[in-house]
């Protein structure tokens, strides 16, 4: 396991370390609406991406950080 460290750490752009709670309402909100189309009898059912909108997630990106200048960036 001596490699076991990332060789291409990437780290968030914003203080969010994750989507959890983004991704989870967004499912939420997808699940709505499936069940809102099954009971209103539409044929197509809607997509996650119809219900919910990445750019208004709180993580707005990622990028990668060398680890010899920031280590502090990847402790966690």
């Amino acid at each position: 396991m001596s490699r076991s460290r990332k060789k291409h750490p990437v780290v968030p752009t914003k203080t969010v370390a994750s989507e959890k709670v983004d991704k989870r309402l967004a499912h939420q909100a997808e699940r709505h609406a499936v069940k809102v189309a099954l009971l209103t009898g539409r044929e197509v059912l809607p997509d996650l991406r119809e219900v919910s909108d990445v750019w208004v997630m709180a993580k707005t990106g990622k990028h990668w950080v060398d680890p010899r200048e920031h280590p502090e960036a990847l402790r966690k």
